[in-house]
């Protein structure tokens, strides 16, 4: 998992990940059936790992929603202990590459980004009820807003951008969605 989130899916063949791990490749097949199988169960670990965290937070916030920003932010720009994105999202990562994945690592891709929504939405219509939520527009099309800048706050960590940088752009961002 730690292999693919540094260097990417596209950019190791399975010979240098086995290689690098060094596991015979017949292991791989056995235990994953093969290249497809072990990509898709690193996505799993790192959901379980990582990007739970962020949808238990988004399910179980308190607070302002306006403090609620703040949090999120802090944790896509990765400022928070324990969630580390020095690397930038796997998730995401998979996401841009799905092309190149095989039919499992691609179904997975595609359930998570359905379930990356359906938290979203769920948030924002909190948010909704709450009357604190400025945008009219339909909770799906904002779901697909706070998730685009999430994949871009993940993907500008994996390219290097500073922290506060990452913090400004998604916090100018997401301040569109306050009353």
């Amino acid at each position: 998992m730690h292999i693919y989130w540094r260097e990417g899916i596209s950019e190791l063949s399975l010979n240098e990940v086995c290689r690098r791990l060094n596991t015979p490749k017949p292991v791989v097949y056995r235990e994953y059936g093969g290249e497809d199988g072990l990509k898709a169960a690193c996505l799993d670990r790192y959901w379980n790992l990582h990007m739970n965290r962020l949808h238990i937070f988004l399910a179980t916030a308190e607070g302002t929603f306006a403090d609620q920003i703040d949090a999120l932010v802090d944790i896509i720009s990765g400022d928070v202990a324990g969630m580390k994105t020095a690397a930038g999202c796997l998730s995401v990562k998979m996401r841009s590459g799905r092309q190149g994945l095989g039919p499992l690592a691609h179904a997975r891709v595609e359930q998570l980004e359905r379930d990356n929504l359906k938290s979203y939405r769920r948030w924002l219509r909190r948010a909704e009820a709450a009357r604190v939520l400025s945008a009219e527009a339909d909770l799906t099309m904002l779901a697909r807003y706070v998730d685009a800048q999430i994949v871009s706050a993940f993907d500008q960590k994996a390219r290097g951008a500073a922290p506060k940088d990452i913090r400004f752009n998604a916090s100018l961002a997401l301040s569109v969605l306050l009353r």
